[in-house]
């Protein structure tokens, strides 16, 4: 599979992007957007070879972002590619692998839709559904 992106939490966008422009060089592709469903704000940034992050900011308390916020931040999780979401949900059912996050539009991800689980020995895991990967 490929990596679409590697999600980072932190305190403000604003202020963390500036840290990611100046020292790694990546740059806004996105607005900062508000996901309603998620309960944060995001924005992605990109390199010159493509490699993307995506910020993460809670909007309140009431984010399940908050809690990592709350550890530290950081990086939160990295996001696969796939064509077939459900084929990744019933392949995590069979293994009973837990999914936090049933399919739902990703904010910043052109209405394609995501999933999230929490995989045993790697942690939280983000799947995107593109049409081809």
């Amino acid at each position: 599979m490929l990596i679409d992106h590697i999600a980072i939490v932190v305190k403000k966008i604003r202020d963390a992007r500036d840290h990611y422009e100046g020292f790694l060089n990546f740059h806004p592709v996105t607005e900062i957007i508000t996901d309603q469903i998620q309960k944060v704000k995001v924005q992605f940034l990109a390199n010159e070879a493509g490699e993307r992050i995506e910020l993460i900011e809670p909007l309140d308390d009431s984010s399940p972002s908050m809690n990592a916020l709350k550890k530290g931040g950081g990086v939160n999780h990295i996001c696969y590619r796939c064509s077939h979401l459900e084929s990744i949900v019933e392949t995590a059912r069979m293994k009973k692998i837990r999914m936090v996050c049933p399919p739902v539009p990703g904010a910043g991800l052109g209405g394609c839709r995501v999933a999230f689980f929490v995989v045993p020995a790697i942690g939280l895991v983000e799947f995107v559904e593109y049409e081809k990967t």
